[in-house]
């Protein structure tokens, strides 16, 4: 990989990190737009159940974010992101 290829998502998680800042009383419309960059309803597991998100701050969202998307799809996902802005 080219170093200038490198860390292609750093402006886009800048941007990503701005927008969620006005987000922390907004969680049900973080959890709609998981749903829909996804492609499936956010779900959790706790003591071996598994159970549909119900709220969210921004700082698990990003964190959902990093651990269901692979590094290179990340960019492509989140043009979808962008529009919500």
């Amino acid at each position: 990989m080219e170093k200038s290829n490198q860390f292609t998502w750093i402006k886009t998680y800048k941007e990503l990190v701005e927008y969620l800042k006005n987000m922390k009383d907004r969680q049900k419309e973080l959890i709609s737009i998981l749903e829909e960059v996804l492609g499936e309803k956010p779900k959790e597991k706790e003591k071996g159940l598994e159970f549909e998100l119900e709220e969210i701050d921004p700082f698990t969202f990003l964190s959902y974010l990093n651990k269901r998307i692979r590094e290179e799809k990340k960019t492509s996902n989140y043009p979808e992101l962008s529009s919500k802005a």
